[in-house]
């Protein structure tokens, strides 16, 4: 009798063992599966040194609409930069200086929650210099290894690089007029915004609002600037250094970027 019991004492033990190691195989499994769905789906490696651009057939090509019904939209003039555009009515706009690497330019957007974005930067540069040099001194990638796209804007030859700063990805315009450098972030909302884009005044009916100066807040350093040289700079524009700002507009999604900032 006794041995009867140690053998059913036995397979119970045996038993038990087997599930709880099917249970602790299971519970492995969950783990292993959850670890790679958070760091590599929830959390994408950064690419932040990376460039990443489509790739295109040849002869292919940006549509840029001729005419864009724009009854009802509003009129921004620059004329810092010899230039205008009509915009879709509820958009904020802000003006910055902006101060990346060697170049020293503006930064203009125009912001709406919960709706596309539109920005528009421009760098000066020497009349003569390539789109495609001033793209790799910019970024510090050689674009003649990537494909891009040529199109017109305002009559001008541009190209359309894609970049991926932290890991949002978006498209860009590059086009020179006049020594300067204009980088437009590009979509579809973009393209009709482009079709109005003149560098003159000419086209502006007389009821559009225009808005020739927007009042300067802030200067923004590129990122990787050297602390020391943009909190010195800010000194000497007598404005409230923060090493460490926030491009992010209330209301707009935004990768979370720590840029030097002056408040002025």
């Amino acid at each position: 009798m006794l041995k009867i019991m140690s053998i059913k004492d036995q397979r119970g033990i045996t038993t038990f063992w087997g599930i709880s190691i099917i249970l602790m195989e299971a519970v492995v499994v969950f783990f292993v599966f959850y670890t790679l769905y958070f760091f590599w789906i929830e959390n994408p490696t950064p690419t932040s040194n990376i460039l990443i651009m489509k790739v295109f057939k040849p002869g292919s090509s940006i549509d840029i609409p001729d005419e864009v019904d724009t009854d009802g939209w509003l009129s921004y003039q620059n004329n810092s930069y010899n230039f205008s555009l009509k915009y879709p009515t509820g958009y904020d706009i802000s003006e910055d200086s902006l101060m990346y690497g060697e170049y020293e330019g503006k930064s203009i957007s125009f912001n709406k929650p919960s709706e596309d974005s539109f920005g528009i930067r421009i760098f000066k540069v020497m009349e003569e210099e390539k789109i495609a040099d001033t793209y790799e001194r910019l970024t510090g990638v050689d674009p003649s290894i990537y494909q891009h796209v040529v199109m017109e804007v305002a009559g001008i030859e541009a190209a359309m690089y894609r970049t991926a700063p932290g890991d949002l990805v978006q498209d860009k315009i590059y086009f020179v007029n006049d020594g300067s450098l204009f980088e437009v972030s590009y979509h579809d909302f973009a393209a009709q915004i482009l079709s109005t884009f003149k560098f003159n005044a000419d086209g502006l009916g007389a009821g559009d609002m225009v808005i020739e100066s927007i009042t300067e807040t802030k200067v923004i350093y590129s990122q990787g600037s050297p602390i020391n040289l943009a909190e010195d700079d800010c000194g000497r524009r007598s404005g409230e250094f923060n090493s460490c700002g926030s491009l992010c507009q209330p209301g707009v999604i935004c990768a979370a970027v720590c840029v030097p900032i002056c408040n002025l």
